[in-house]
């Protein structure tokens, strides 16, 4: 009997990705002593168009050589009252790219005061909609003048494509008699990723004869060139087997499918590749079809420079002829083949590098294998 597995999952294709730095900031990139606001990014992904930090109801006080690093951003005349005041911050966001979320999972920095009459607290919220009507709060802090403390919170939040986030620091409790104090921030940092919002919603493998039938659904598309449908096996990496072409932008469900007319005998892995107009690639999650066919053929290795070896364990076929053919249908190579239980190989050195078929006809059937000639 054959063995049929079949795997389900909806999800984004940021799947398996790891989180990294979206942006931040070092402020080693600042000229002036006073810098001007806003100030851009020390670096951030490409995917994001701006990324700039600002000053709300506090003093731009300069670029100090103290705290993280040769330089950070020193601020003070903060609120001397005992809690937060919503119009005096230190601003940090991020907006992606026309057709790309920002996923976030994580803001950090470090900061210090320069004496115990800085703004000693703060507290950190952060929201996708520029604090109109959306806000989250992260955390509270304290300020130290004996050491530069890092500061990190960890979350999820998705943006809307080509959409930003923002991040306030809200400094408070500085010295009335003493506001010339400051606060000096340092290594700010969002991690997440910015990604194409692809979201499949079924992705699955299903034995149907000697094919296997991939099929897969998606929810919505931004920016969607095309999926390569990409295979593996025990004796070779994953290779391409076709390509399906996108919605480009819809936000409708698509249903795809393609059929894999040569799998290989045992476990076959898959995974689709999707591909967006600027060459952006994204991995969707493997699935593992074993397929077992009616007439046990293997071929190995399947990418060959020399000998191509073939295996069988039937035990009710006593004759049968093999033929190598180009993809055009021209046989290259003929050869009998017989006693089953043995192994046996075809010398195709002299072939040209391409794709060819090893094609075993016998009086019960006949089995189509593909190959790679390198």
């Amino acid at each position: 009997m054959k063995k049929i597995s079949i795997f389900f999952f909806q999800a984004f294709f940021c799947l398996g990705l790891t989180s990294q730095s979206i942006a931040n900031w070092t402020f080693e990139n600042i000229s002036s002593a006073v810098p001007s606001t806003p100030i851009s990014a020390s670096s951030h992904s490409w995917k994001v168009s701006t990324a700039k930090a600002s000053i709300s109801g506090g003093n731009n006080n300069g670029s100090p050589d103290e705290c993280s690093g040769a330089e950070s951003w020193s601020t003070n005349f903060w609120p001397i009252s005992d809690y937060s005041q919503s119009g005096s911050f230190l601003e940090f966001e991020a907006t992606a790219r026309n057709g790309y979320d920002l996923i976030v999972s994580g803001f950090s920095f470090n900061s210090n005061i320069s004496s115990v009459n800085g703004a000693r607290r703060f507290d950190v919220y952060y929201s996708i909609d520029g604090f109109g009507s959306n806000s989250h709060y992260l955390g509270s802090g304290s300020n130290s003048i004996s050491s530069c403390r890092n500061q990190s919170y960890s979350f999820n939040a998705q943006s809307a494509p080509g959409g930003t986030i923002t991040f306030r620091i809200y400094p408070y409790r500085q010295n009335i008699a003493a506001q010339a104090a400051s606060m000096r921030i340092d290594n700010v940092i969002i991690m997440g990723s910015v990604l194409l919002p692809v979201s499949l919603i079924n992705w699955s493998g299903q034995i149907k004869g000697d094919k296997i039938w991939l099929s897969w659904a998606t929810a919505s598309e931004q920016n969607n060139a095309h999926f390569i449908v990409e295979r593996k096996t025990s004796y070779n990496d994953f290779e391409e087997i076709d390509r399906v072409s996108g919605q480009g932008n819809s936000q409708k469900r698509k249903e795809y499918t393609l059929i894999d007319a040569f799998p290989a005998s045992g476990i076959n892995y898959y995974r689709l590749r999707q591909v967006d107009f600027d060459g952006t690639e994204v991995y969707s999650e493997v699935i593992a079809i074993d397929f077992l066919p009616s007439f046990d053929l293997e071929i190995y290795p399947t990418i060959v420079q020399n000998k191509l070896y073939i295996r069988s364990g039937a035990q009710d076929i006593t004759k049968g002829f093999i033929s190598i053919n180009d993809m055009n249908g021209n046989s290259l190579i003929q050869a009998p083949f017989k006693d089953f239980e043995s192994r046996h190989h075809i010398e195709v050195g002299d072939l040209n590098p391409g794709f060819y078929l090893m094609i075993l006809q016998t009086r019960q059937e006949r089995i189509v294998r593909r190959f790679l000639k390198q």
